[in-house]
């Protein structure tokens, strides 16, 4: 079974439904499951050990449409992007 994908859109943490569908979620727990309203498939949400650290650095950014993050971001990637636009 895959793992759904999980990223930072907008300031928003959202899961997308692994099967395929196009189906995402905004994630309002940190660990918890979810039932794609697509596919009816249940799915176990985790996010990254440091999404505390995620949010503080996105959270710098005044306009929520500039504070995404993707799995293959690290932190310091996130940091130099704020020393470069802010």
């Amino acid at each position: 079974m895959l793992d759904p994908l999980v990223y930072v859109n907008h300031g928003r943490w959202v899961v997308e439904c692994p099967s395929g569908d196009n189906n995402a979620f905004e994630i309002l727990g940190s660990n918890r499951w979810f039932t794609c309203t697509l596919c009816k498939r249940d799915f176990q949400v985790r996010l990254p050990y440091n999404h505390d650290l995620i949010d503080k650095i996105l959270g710098q950014r005044p306009n929520l449409m500039n504070r995404n993050w993707l799995p293959t971001e690290t932190t310091a990637a996130l940091i130099q992007e704020n020393t470069e636009n802010l």
